[in-house]
């Protein structure tokens, strides 16, 4: 095994590397205490090449770029999503090509969420050791365990990964993973909006639109604080707090404290930004557009609409092997019952597969 530390090692790992074999990766990250996760440690295997990246010690993090920036066949990696969230984060680029096992899978009749261990068990019979789930990655130096276990991760990546491509081509459904792992290819992905950090927020779309939009204003504000401070966004206010403070609008340090369940130390450091961020006035154009996006309850018809979909959704899925939940959710359903078409269901591969039975059943 062994473990790249500095600039000129990954220099020379990467000049040992098949670029014409696909590019196992995984990473080892945390984020219990920021708003941004820490990348600790890169796997990566390529034909006979297995070894694991410090990413703490590296002098010039953004040199990950070229493990993939070389990558002729392309990376592999299972559940991309927050790889490749890191891998932007640090390097500013993403891979030009990449096979995503669980979508793979979940393409070929295993569960849309199977996991990585479950994968391997599965398709080689192996079980994997759990013992260093638990790991806090940050923790210097690594013991041989920790990383024999970050190992494993990679190890098996690039056996499963032929395996899964020779079922999607029996199946026809090449073409479908190609579009799900460009789509999550794209650096938009990523990209944070605290406009849009509202949609977080449970229950919001229950209030008022004059406290619908106080609360989303309340969540940008949380948004930029979290991330401009590196913390998680529940450490500067709870999600349930928010909410309360949009619907009380308090005007004053006594009126916060009246807040059940504020904490004093959320007083102390953000009372008077909160204050001042309460009494704005709303603007119209945000009024309106919350007032256009209320959740009412849905009606009789559209929870008999939104049960045929459902029914749907189920025999399409049943028919084509295919977990429901990589084609739609409940919440996919609920928008197109209360009239929305930009959906994914109704778009792709999605729409072949189902998205045309839901407009037949949608325009009766």
């Amino acid at each position: 095994m062994q473990l790249v530390t500095t600039n000129t090692d990954l220099e020379k790992a990467l000049g040992r590397l098949d670029t014409t074999t696909p590019l196992a990766l995984d990473t080892e990250f945390m984020r219990e205490d920021t708003f941004f996760p820490i990348l600790c440690l890169v796997q990566v295997c390529a034909g006979d090449a297995l070894f694991c990246v410090d990413a703490l010690a590296l002098e010039r993090r953004a040199a990950l770029a070229n493990l993939y920036n070389g990558a002729d066949a392309g990376v592999i990696l299972h559940s991309a999503h927050q790889d490749l969230e890191l891998f932007l984060q640090e390097t500013g680029e993403l891979p030009a090509k990449l096979f995503d096992t669980q979508i793979a899978a979940a393409m070929t009749g295993f569960d849309a969420q199977i996991s990585y261990a479950q994968l391997v068990q599965e398709l080689l019979g192996v079980q994997l050791d759990k013992s260093q789930t638990r790991t806090d990655w940050r923790r210097r130096p690594l013991s041989e365990a920790q990383l024999a276990y970050a190992l494993d991760d990679v190890r098996y990546l690039a056996e499963i990964q032929p395996l899964l491509a020779e079922q999607l081509d029996a199946r026809g459904r090449s073409d479908w993973h190609a579009q799900e792992c460009e789509r999550i290819l794209q650096p938009e992905t990523y990209t944070t909006d605290p406009a849009t950090a509202w949609r977080r927020l449970k229950g919001c779309g229950q209030l008022d639109p004059e406290t619908r939009a106080r609360a989303r204003l309340l969540a940008a504000w949380r948004e930029t604080e979290a991330s401009e401070r590196d913390r998680p966004r529940q450490w500067i206010i709870r999600d349930r707090l928010l909410v309360e403070l949009a619907r009380q609008r308090p005007t004053s340090r006594s009126e916060l404290g009246n807040v059940d369940g504020l904490p004093e130390s959320v007083t102390r450091r953000y009372g008077e930004a909160l204050i001042a961020l309460l009494a704005e006035p709303i603007d119209p154009r945000l009024l309106a557009e919350c007032a256009m996006d209320a959740t009412e309850p849905l009606t009789r018809e559209q929870r008999v609409l939104a049960k045929a979909l459902r029914a749907c959704l189920t025999r399409c899925a049943a028919e084509n092997e295919i977990s429901a939940g990589l084609l739609a959710n409940r919440m996919d359903i609920e928008r197109l019952v209360r009239g929305a078409r930009e959906v994914s269901v109704l778009q792709g591969w999605r729409r072949k597969v189902v998205g045309d039975q839901f407009l037949e059943l949608l325009e009766r």
